[in-house]
């Protein structure tokens, strides 16, 4: 008992340290902006819309993580409303809300999207299934492909869905559902809660969520409410 609490306090100390890291850098992208714009003694039009960009970007970045951080605190509370949904309709509607990202990059969209009705938080699961469509869409590579689906298998309702991508080593599977864990670089492009916030969603539900890497690059993700 006192190993689990050690490591739980643990972790929850990472959580605080990297949440503040990760806050901190949009709001020093701001502040450098604005000290550059205002260095300028005969500052023009456009160099004040280019600031203005700037921040609006490290703006939306902090939102989202702020949002992202919410979800994720909800979710581990673990303290769910139960109400019927149907998996096809929220992945349906996720796939909706990628279109765009799935358009830029040119992929292909398989969809057998069965019906999968289940009970569970509504707002929890749309965030968790939005959240893995968005994380095969951003990880992704031109001309790949996602493979999405929804069905029954026994009593539960299950969702997969596989996408095209770099390859990710097998022992780095396991760490992907860690808050703020990246493989690669930072990009820009999402805040490193995708996953996290799908398995604590999925543990609130009692649900089975198994994240497995593609031989030839990608994950594939299965979810069991």
């Amino acid at each position: 008992m006192l190993e689990r609490l050690d490591g739980a306090f643990a972790a929850q100390r990472r959580f605080v340290a990297n949440a503040s890291h990760e806050l901190r850098t949009p709001l020093t992208v701001m502040r450098t902006a604005i000290d550059v714009a205002l260095a300028k003694p005969n500052r023009t039009v456009p160099q004040l819309e280019d600031m203005a960009a700037r921040i609006r970007r490290s703006v939306d970045r902090a939102e989202a993580m702020i949002e992202a951080l919410l979800v994720l605190a909800i979710s581990d509370r673990g303290a769910v409303t139960r109400e019927l949904l149907d998996l096809s309709a929220v992945a349906e509607d996720a796939l909706e809300l990628a279109a765009p990202g799935v358009t830029r990059l040119g992929l292909t969209v398989e969809a057998e999207l069965a019906p999968a009705e289940t009970t569970g938080d509504q707002q929890l699961i749309e965030r968790m299934v939005w959240n893995l469509v968005d994380n095969a869409v951003a990880h992704n590579e031109p001309g790949g492909w996602i493979k999405i689906a929804t069905g029954r298998a026994g009593r539960g309702a299950v969702l997969s869905i596989a996408n095209s991508g770099a390859l990710v080593p097998g022992d780095a599977v396991a760490t992907l559902s860690e808050p703020f864990r990246r493989l690669g670089p930072r990009t820009g492009r999402g805040v490193g809660l995708g996953l996290s916030i799908a398995r604590s969603v999925s543990a609130a539900h009692g649900a089975e969520l198994e994240i497995r890497s593609q031989p030839a690059g990608g994950l594939s993700v299965r979810v069991v409410l």
